[in-house]
């Protein structure tokens, strides 16, 4: 079983208050998040390869588990396994079940400030269900709406309404938008690259980055 959270995902945002961070913001943090780590750049080889590890452990949890304590207990011993197991870069970094979601808004030209697949079992640093909150500027944050309303997800404004998240009842709708996401790659290439791209690729340069 893939566990279901008490939560109505509605598609509502507010477009001209979204705010879209400078370079170094994205490099530093723009939303005050322990640990911030920034995603970006990542690229659509690298959803792809998520979204299969994803599916892969999705469906195990999902024909295996029969709680949603056991559901977490399979998630996170595939979070804790040996990092061969596990594809190299940001994947390492994010819970499964909103990692695919992470990585294919920043192959999108959004950047996340924070995710959380929700847990069961009572550990303090949860959310009560499935979301990634994250940066957009108006173009990207439409298409993503339009395939939030398709798949059944929510999207809202957050952190005074500059920023949005982006929600669901259960993984599996979580999954199914990063999947749109993918599938409509060529929406958002066809964008002009982010305000922020040129900047942070400077600063991943002189700080020596991934």
């Amino acid at each position: 079983m893939i566990p279901r959270y008490d939560v109505e995902p509605i598609v509502e945002i507010d477009i001209q208050q979204l705010k879209v961070p400078d370079a170094e913001d994205v490099a530093d943090g723009f939303v005050y998040v322990h640990e911030y780590e920034p995603l970006v750049p990542v690229g659509w080889a690298e959803v792809l390869e998520c979204l299969e590890f994803e599916d892969h452990w999705l469906t195990t949890a999902d024909a295996e588990a029969d709680s949603p304590a056991e559901f977490d207990k399979i998630m996170d011993q595939a979070e804790s396994g040996d990092e061969d197991d596990i594809p190299d870069g940001p994947l390492q970094l994010l819970d499964l079940g909103v990692a695919g979601l992470s990585l294919a808004l920043c192959a999108a030209g959004c950047v996340t400030f924070c995710s959380c697949r929700a847990h069961n079992d009572h550990r303090i640093n949860t959310w009560t269900h499935p979301q990634v909150g994250f940066a957009a500027d108006a173009d990207r944050a439409l298409i993503v709406a339009r395939l939030a309303r398709e798949i059944g997800c929510g999207l809202g404004n957050a952190v005074d309404r500059r920023y949005l998240v982006a929600y669901a009842s259960s993984l599996s709708e979580t999954t199914a938008l990063a999947k749109a996401i993918y599938d409509s790659r060529a929406d958002f290439d066809a964008l002009p690259p982010p305000g922020w791209f040129a900047g942070l690729e400077r600063i991943r340069r002189e700080r020596d980055w991934y």
